[in-house]
C-alpha cells in the first residue's frame, strides 16, 4: 500500500483542466474505440480481513453494434484459462484439464460479476456518463510524473456507492466514500491504472493496463468459434442456466453445517418462521460490508418468528474463521453451501432470499438492508 501511495503522491500541479472535461474526453476516447487489446492486472488487498488476491491476463475487446446484451465481444486469456464471448455463445476453456464448456441463452446477469471487467475499460466507459452528471461525486484533476511518464490524475469520491463490473453504480450497505484515483495517458487519453480505496480502512484494489493497442488486428476469426477447439478440448456437459429463484416459488430444502458448532441446520428446522438467507463468499467487498447491516437486522427482528442465516457458498471453514472473528456476526453462519446456491440460482454476492412462514420466496435479489427490513416488518405483521 505504501509503495502505491508513494507513486501517486509525487504530483506537480500544472494548471490542470476541468475534471468534467477530462472525464468527457476520456469517455469520448473509450466510446470511439472499435477494438483494443491490453494486459490487465488486478491486485486486491483487504487489510481489514487478511484477503489478498491477484488476477492477470490479456484481453481483446471488440465493439459490436449487433450485440444487444453488453455491446461487445471479447477474448480473455491467462495461464490457465481462455474465456470467449462471440456475441452469441460464451465458452470457457480450461487449459489444465483440456475441457471446454459452452453457454447458450446468454443474459446480462452472466456478466455482472465477471472479474475481468472490474475497474476496467468497460466499467469505466459505462460509469463515466453517470459520474459526470452526478453533482454529489467529488472530482479533482492534477498532473504527476511517474518514472519518465507524465500522467493526468483524476480523483473521484463516490458516497455510499461503488462502480460495478459493467459500470453500474451499486449502493453500499454501510456508509463510506469510495475513492478512485485514475491515471490517464495525456496523449491517448486512455486510463493506465485505477486505484480504489475507501474512507473507512486501508483496503484497496488496483488495476493496471499495459501494452494497450487500439490498432491490433485482433484474434483470427476462427478463434471466436467453439467448434475450433473441439479437437483439442473435451466438451463438458453444459450446466443448466443459473436463474435466480423467483418470488412465489417454494424455497428448495437443504441441510448445512453451522460454523462454530457441531450442529447441522436445515430449512425444515425453520418451518413456520420468516427466514432471511444471505449468500456470501470470502473474497467479496460487498459481503464484508454487509456484516454489520445483517447483525442490525438480526437484532431488530430477534424473536421466535424470524431467523437470519448466512450461507457461505464455497470457502473452507478455516478460511472464513478470521473474517467471522473480526465481524462477530450476531446470527448463524452456515458453510459448504455451493449446492444450495446452485439450487437457488445464485450468481453474485451478496444475494438475499427472503422466505415467508409457509416456505414461499417473497424476495430474491441484491442485499438491500432497507428493503429487506421493510419486507420483514410487513411479513411479521401478518397473522
Amino acid at each position: 500500500m505504501k509503495g502505491i501511495l508513494f507513486c501517486l503522491c509525487s504530483i506537480t500541479l500544472l494548471t490542470p483542466p476541468d475534471p468534467e472535461k477530462v472525464m468527457t474526453d476520456m469517455l469520448a476516447k473509450l466510446t470511439n474505440i472499435q477494438h483494443v487489446q491490453y494486459s490487465y492486472q488486478r491486485d486486491v488487498k483487504y487489510f481489514s480481513s487478511g484477503i489478498e488476491d491477484k488476477l492477470s491476463g490479456t484481453i481483446f475487446l471488440q465493439a459490436d453494434p449487433n450485440e444487444k446484451i453488453i455491446g461487445f465481444r471479447y477474448q480473455w486469456e491467462d495461464e490457465n484459462w481462455k474465456y470467449v464471448y462471440n456475441g452469441t455463445e460464451k465458452f470457457d476453456l480450461d487449459k489444465k484439464n483440456q475441457t471446454i464448456e459452452v453457454f447458450h441463452n446468454i443474459s446480462p446477469e452472466q456478466f455482472s460479476y465477471t472479474s475481468i471487467f472490474y475497474n476496467s475499460f468497460i466499467s469505466l466507459k459505462n460509469a463515466l456518463p453517470l459520474l459526470i452528471k452526478d453533482n454529489d461525486v467529488t472530482k479533482a484533476v492534477s498532473d504527476t510524473t511517474i518514472g519518465q511518464s507524465k500522467l493526468i490524475v483524476l480523483r473521484l469520491g463516490i458516497r455510499n456507492k461503488v462502480i460495478g463490473h459493467l459500470g453500474d453504480l451499486r449502493p453500499l450497505t454501510t456508509k463510506r466514500t469510495i475513492n478512485y484515483t485514475i491515471l490517464i495517458d495525456p496523449v491517448s487519453y486512455l486510463p493506465t491504472a485505477i486505484l480504489q480505496t475507501n474512507s473507512v480502512n486501508q483496503d484497496f484494489i488496483k488495476t493496471t493496463f499495459t501494452q494497450v493497442d487500439a490498432t491490433v488486428a485482433g484474434p483470427p476469426e476462427k478463434s471466436w468459434y467453439f467448434s475450433t477447439y473441439l479437437t483439442q478440448f473435451k466438451q463438458r456437459v453444459q450446466s443448466l442456466p443459473n436463474t435466480l429463484i423467483s418470488s412465489s416459488e417454494t424455497g428448495p430444502e437443504w441441510v448445512l453445517p453451522e460454523f462454530g458448532t457441531e450442529k447441522k441446520i436445515s430449512l425444515t428446522d425453520q418451518k413456520g418462521k420468516i427466514v432471511l438467507l444471505e449468500f456470501w463468499i470470502r473474497n467479496c467487498a460487498y459481503c464484508q460490508a454487509a456484516f454489520p447491516e445483517l447483525s442490525k437486522i438480526a437484532g431488530k427482528f430477534k424473536g421466535p418468528n424470524f431467523q437470519l442465516l448466512a450461507i457461505n457458498c464455497y470457502d473452507t471453514k478455516n478460511s472464513i474463521a478470521p473474517i467471522l472473528q473480526q465481524h462477530a456476526p450476531e446470527y448463524q453462519v452456515l458453510y459448504n453451501g455451493l449446492k444450495v446456491a446452485d439450487a437457488y440460482g445464485i450468481t453474485g454476492y451478496p444475494t438475499a432470499v427472503l422466505i415467508d412462514k409457509n416456505g414461499i420466496v417473497v424476495y430474491a435479489g441484491i442485499f438491500n438492508a432497507l428493503k429487506l427490513s421493510s419486507k420483514i416488518k410487513d411479513l411479521l405483521a401478518v397473522k
